[in-house]
């Protein structure tokens, strides 16, 4: 204010205390002289330069109008009162057509402290009324931090908002913006691939941009009848784009996230579990939020009851947004491995049966390849390297070309329309280090580059042209009697065009065979207690890996959705003749000729042995309620019920800042024994609601 000290100094306003100041329309305002000289930089600007106008009692303005110099005018005699009132002036919520007014004037007479107050004003105003007003006003003000929110905004409401006529006049930089991102708040890729048309259709000009926008859309996040009725619209438009449709592991934060643990035992009843529900959205800002300015993200009761009254250990999948749960075996005193499979239609939101599997299995690998299943090797009263497939067109299972080696407890994920599956063990085998590359389209088995360490009940997921494993089990073992299991606590990275592997992570806590996701290049991993037959738990940690700097920068712009079952790509690989492997497997190994090398109590090892950490000590996991308690398997009491009538929730807060590349959170809730099956669906928006 070295300016306002000098003007006092010399004295040339000790006979003004007022100034008038006069619009275009001919409207008087009077303010404070001396308010005015502080406030304004152009006043003060204007005394400096000695102009006769300085130390005139009155300014005309022949660009303001009226309202504007009347916001100038409720500004100034505030801001002579008192601070008080300032105070009060800054939390009032002004109507947007007297912001646009001060901020006119404010830019105009350079008061700085008005233009921040308004501002203020235009962010209090944000609605779904006026967010296109708001973006206009940020570009033509160049204010970057109200875009951002504006857009922060757009992206919350996306799904409520989308429909509104407001969202045709975005510009073409605002719609670029909002395809690229991938953190938008819809239910599915395919409502926005509808917005996206009907703003290009707007008006002529706008079709320049079709193949930019369209390009945005993943196509491969759509069921196959939204796919085809997509491009059916582009067609009948006469929009002369073909979609490339970006690679599967892209993501976008749409559907909804579901989860559900294994049914619980009271009195030697099983009681299902009901759905947890919570939008993808919800849970990915509250996981990503650094500030932690969200408020905890919660999973709600979403009323939908999982199948499988007596099953355990089944295994599940997402395939043209249809969850299908199949194998697993019925809890009594005799294993019997079933070969029923089971399909959950969010849009109904019913369950079914569908047709049974060829061999009852469980421990197997269960994922999806272009809307069609593939069920890889497992247990069956022996480890087996069944392969088959499961056509949901067709409702009907086929035999493929077996696993050339025999294995359960493997992980598998899919990654440019290959499966890959690796680990596990066998009769043979403790643990396994193999990893082999099916071709959907030949049905044949590739064996690739080993894992550094063999290891069974891991984690796999593919980003790109990367595949990761973590976690799981490593089995110390030179015969039956001396046996010891060590939890693999770290992370390797296969690169498949290379076929090379890298170890990359040190894990902090276990993960063994956890239900996981993959979302915008992180894997998130829920703990599943029912593998130590632990008692009931009053929370869920989740692990977050980033795994963005281990991809090149063609696989960091791709991403992965999906549960088990992971998304696939349509883009085929060529493989070279060299890895070859004939379909009966490799050295002429048949199962039947494996020699029983462990005792049927060793070979059912989930249900009765000792881990080792990774510092030495056992960790129990036997169940060791009696025979008849009146606690369940988990220790829940008779009374207690894990499904609340209410809908339980589940709080969402971080544990563990020490990276932002691994963090651990933790879901309270009131009674649970962990989730067994995660994933995400697309539910219609009315089930969206009522859940």
């Amino acid at each position: 204010m070295d300016n306002v000290h000098e003007i006092k100094k010399n004295g040339d306003d000790d006979d003004c205390t007022k100034i008038m100041l006069i619009s275009n329309k001919g409207g008087c305002y009077e303010v404070d002289r001396k308010t005015f000289l502080q406030a304004s930089s152009y006043f003060q600007a204007l005394v400096n330069s000695g102009m006769r106008d300085a130390h005139s009692k009155k300014l005309t303005f022949e660009c303001l109008s009226d309202a504007c110099l009347e916001e100038v005018s409720r500004f100034l005699s505030k801001l002579k009162d008192n601070d008080n009132r300032l105070e009060d002036l800054a939390k009032d919520i002004r109507p947007l057509m007297h912001i646009e007014s001060g901020l006119e004037v404010s830019f105009y007479l350079q008061i700085t402290f008005m233009i921040d107050m308004y501002r203020n004003y235009v962010l209090k105003n944000l609605n779904k009324s006026t967010f296109i007003r708001i973006l206009e006003l940020a570009d033509m003000y160049c204010w970057p931090e109200v875009t951002d929110n504006a857009f922060n905004f757009i992206f919350d409401n996306l799904q409520n908002i989308m429909k509104k006529s407001e969202m045709l006049k975005l510009t073409s930089d605002d719609m670029l913006r909002l395809v690229k991102s991938d953190l938008v708040n819809v239910p599915s890729e395919y409502e926005l691939f509808k917005l996206v048309v009907e703003w290009i259709l707007v008006d002529v000009p706008r079709r320049k941009w079709t193949e930019e926008l369209l390009n945005k859309i993943n196509f491969n996040l759509m069921t196959i009848i939204e796919k085809q009725e997509g491009y059916n619209i582009l067609s009948e438009l006469q929009l002369n784009v073909q979609p490339r449709g970006c690679d599967s592991n892209h993501s976008r934060t749409v559907g909804t996230l579901f989860a559900f643990g294994e049914p619980t035992t009271i009195k030697r009843k099983r009681k299902n579990q009901l759905f947890h529900t919570l939008s993808v959205y919800d849970f990915f800002k509250a996981s990503n939020d650094k500030n932690k300015t969200t408020t905890a993200a919660k999973f709600k009761n979403g009323g939908v009851v999982a199948p499988l009254h007596y099953y355990k250990h089944y295994k599940s999948c997402v395939a043209d947004n249809r969850l299908y749960i199949a194998g697993g075996y019925l809890t009594n005193s005799f294993r019997i491995y079933k070969k029923r499979t089971f399909v959950y239609d969010p849009v109904s939101r019913e369950w079914s049966q569908v047709s049974d599997m060829h061999v009852g299995r469980v421990k197997f690998y269960f994922g999806a390849v272009d809307g069609i299943l593939y069920a890889v090797a497992g247990f069956s009263s022996n480890p087996t390297r069944s392969v088959e497939k499961f056509v949901p067109c067709e409702n009907r299972w086929y035999e493929l070309a077996p696993l050339p080696t025999a294995a359960h407890n493997l992980a598998g994920t899919v990654c440019n329309s290959k499966i890959y599956v690796c680990g596990g063990r066998n009769n043979v085998s403790w643990s396994l280090d193999l990893l082999w590359q099916y071709d959907p389209i030949r049905n044949k088995w590739y064996k690739k580059s080993p894992m550094l360490t063999a290891r069974f009940d891991h984690v796999m997921t593919s980003i790109g042209n990367k595949v990761f494993v973590v976690g799981g089990i490593i089995c110390h073992a030179d015969d039956v009697e001396s046996i010891r299991y060590e939890e693999a606590m770290d992370m390797e990275a296969y690169d498949c065009l290379t076929d090379q592997w890298t170890s990359v992570l040190q894990l902090k806590r276990c993960i063994i065979n956890f239900p996981s996701i993959t979302i915008n290049n992180s894997l998130y991993t829920f703990d599943d207690y029912s593998y130590r037959h632990c008692k009931k738990i009053n929370y869920i940690d989740v692990q977050k890996l980033n795994l963005s700097k281990y991809l090149d920068d063609d696989d960091a712009n791709k991403n992965l959705n999906g549960i088990v079952g992971d998304w696939s790509s349509t883009d085929k690989e060529n493989i070279s003749p060299r890895d070859d492997v004939d379909n009966v497997g490799e050295d002429g190994y048949n199962i039947e000729d494996d020699i029983e090398t462990i005792d049927e109590n060793l070979r059912d090892y989930f249900d009765s042995i000792d881990y080792m950490d990774s510092e030495g000590r056992f960790i129990d996991l036997h169940n060791t309620n009696p025979v008849g308690d009146d606690k369940d398997d988990h220790g829940t009491d008779e009374n207690e019920d894990s499904n609340s009538e209410d809908g339980e929730e589940f709080d969402f807060n971080e544990i563990n800042q020490e990276s932002k590349d691994y963090q651990i959170y933790r879901y309270k809730t009131k009674n649970s024994h962990g989730f067994h099956c995660v994933g995400i669906l697309n539910f219609p928006t009315n089930v969206q609601d009522n859940n």
